[in-house]
């Protein structure tokens, strides 16, 4: 009963990711409410669950790796960023996919373990990052025993230390020379987007756009 109570305790600790979600994802109140129409206690209400639903990922990750507690090492090193990385692959497509958020966002464009996005995408930039929590962890647990928690910090330095070397690797080159570039945003009202009377004056904007547009290379 305790282990299970515990397990349930790691959900929760997970959970408590929430906050993150709700700070993150808190601007779609604009497209809901002012946009959208919706009443604004609804808005806010719709982003809390949905805050909640994005929450379990971390949550579960959390339980799943309670089950590793006798085990610090693998817990913190292997288990964890794998769940955490996993975790964040399946938000990406799950019920079409909600891939904003990822640690390995944090990393960019200069952090310390950007140079791991080019080679692993940013789920690997995710799961350095969970690594390097995991070997500060472990290097905090164990400071009553001096050379346990001086390798995990050492293994902290070194994957710092990769990061930034990566960094200064040129994975691409140029070819050929720049283009110019015009990406055109009508910038159409909602209440007007999906209105038949409106869609001459829609098409109008976009033509006056685009013969005015001197890219080479113009996206809609």
């Amino acid at each position: 009963m305790v282990a299970i109570m515990a397990g349930a305790l790691a959900g929760l600790d997970g959970f408590g990711v929430w906050g993150f979600f709700g700070a993150g994802i808190h601007w779609i109140e604009i497209s809901l409410h002012e946009f959208g129409g919706m009443p604004l206690s609804l808005a806010y209400l719709l982003i809390f669950l949905f805050s909640a639903c994005l929450a379990l990922f971390p949550a579960l990750v959390g339980r799943w790796s309670w089950r590793f507690h006798d085990r610090p090492t693998s817990r913190w090193l292997l288990v964890t960023p794998a769940l955490w990385t996993l975790s964040e692959w399946v938000r990406s497509w799950f019920l079409s996919g909600f891939p904003w958020l990822s640690l390995g966002y944090a990393a960019t464009p200069k952090g310390p373990l950007a140079g791991f996005t080019p080679l692993l995408g940013v789920f690997g930039a995710s799961a350095a990052t969970v690594l390097g929590a995991g070997l500060l962890t472990l290097a905090l647990l164990s400071l009553r025993h001096h050379r346990s928690s001086l390798v995990s910090l050492l293994a902290l330095g070194i994957l710092l230390a990769s990061g930034l070397a990566l960094q200064r690797l040129p994975w691409v080159h140029p070819l050929g020379q720049p283009i110019a570039v015009n990406l055109l945003q009508g910038n159409i009202p909602q209440d007007m987007k999906f209105v038949a009377e409106s869609r001459g004056l829609i098409v109008q904007r976009y033509n006056t756009l685009l013969f005015n547009s001197t890219g080479r290379l113009i996206l809609l």
